[in-house]
């Protein structure tokens, strides 16, 4: 017998996917306290450690004000690795270097591509994805490019190069 396994995943823009993981932080008990833990000790954080540390250190949990989204840039792409904001790219490539998903979808496009592979796998069940886990900014529609200035751009182009390329998104 011959087993298919049909891999699929979706990238999503990386500029929109910082400003949106930077929005995150602030809703996030766990991501507070490990930024707001960050650079305060030697110690290397775990996200389990978060709940201590938020019970702990409540006067300290950053806030937009005190936690810029410049800092917030530099640390994503310079000092602290997390799974959260790893370049997207990597999850899609085996050691050799090849392609081990059989399609990509972007999450700027998720109801398109899910009906792709609704059609490419015969299923003739529609699935309706709801636009859920919305960034809110206070209520203010914005453009995420809003967010960035030079040097935060240049620090997101240089980290997520693969992704920015592999995706062909422009700024």
């Amino acid at each position: 017998t011959v087993h298919f396994l049909f891999c699929y995943t979706f990238l999503r823009d990386p500029y929109e996917r910082v400003v949106s993981t930077y929005g995150h932080v602030f809703k996030s008990e766990s991501l507070l306290a490990l930024f707001a833990h960050y650079g305060r000790t030697e110690e290397r954080l775990t996200m389990s450690d978060s709940k201590e540390i938020w019970q702990k250190f409540p006067h300290v949990m950053p806030t937009p004000q005190s936690f810029t989204f410049e800092r917030f840039v530099e640390i994503i792409t310079n000092e602290l690795w997390n799974i959260m904001w790893e370049p997207q790219t990597s999850w899609i490539y085996n050691d050799n270097k090849e392609e081990i998903v059989n399609f990509i979808g972007r999450t700027e496009t998720l109801q398109q591509d899910l009906d792709k592979i609704r059609k490419m796998l015969n299923i003739e069940e529609e699935i309706k994805v709801p636009h859920l886990n919305v960034t809110d900014w206070a209520g203010v529609d914005f453009d995420y490019k809003d967010v960035y200035d030079e040097s935060t751009k240049k620090k997101v182009e240089k980290y997520y190069e693969k992704d920015i390329e592999y995706l062909k998104v422009k700024f």
